[in-house]
């Protein structure tokens, strides 16, 4: 192998074959697999490994299969929250126009009002109940 630079494909093919097992590029035979025929352990011994392996498997999906659905569930439960709190951000922004033209409706009116040149006396009226109403209840909820 060259230092510092790419593996030579003499390199490359001995680190497949020790990763594959492969013998014919020179590299050690693949040892089998339990149960696999040449195991150590009789083919009973092996056959038993095999069913075990199996169950053990099955079991991994069972639980893999029940995590997936429990998955699923959590996200149709987010996607039904999702929906319900986009409808009520829909109401909210409806509402939120519609306030805003009433508030924009009011500030014309009082716009108009002290435009006019008799606008200045109902406009000091209106300051003076505002005040006298935000005073009656400072003093109604002060005790």
């Amino acid at each position: 192998m060259n230092p510092g630079g790419p593996p030579s494909s003499a390199a490359q093919r001995a680190n497949r074959s020790l990763l594959f097992g492969g013998a014919s590029t020179g590299g050690t035979p693949a040892r089998p697999y339990p149960g696999q025929p040449g195991a150590s352990g009789t083919s009973a011994g092996g056959a038993y490994e095999r069913e075990m392996m199996e169950r053990d498997n099955n079991a991994q999906v069972d639980g893999l299969n029940d995590k997936v659905s429990v998955m699923k569930d959590l996200a149709i439960q987010i996607g039904n929250e999702v929906d319900y709190q986009n409808r009520m951000l829909d109401k909210m922004d409806s509402g939120f126009d519609s306030a805003q033209g009433l508030l924009g409706g009011t500030m014309e009116r009082l716009n108009d009002m002290v435009a006019s040149g008799n606008g200045g006396t109902p406009l000091c009226y209106l300051v003076a109940f505002i005040l006298a109403v935000f005073f009656a209840l400072y003093l109604l909820f002060r005790r």
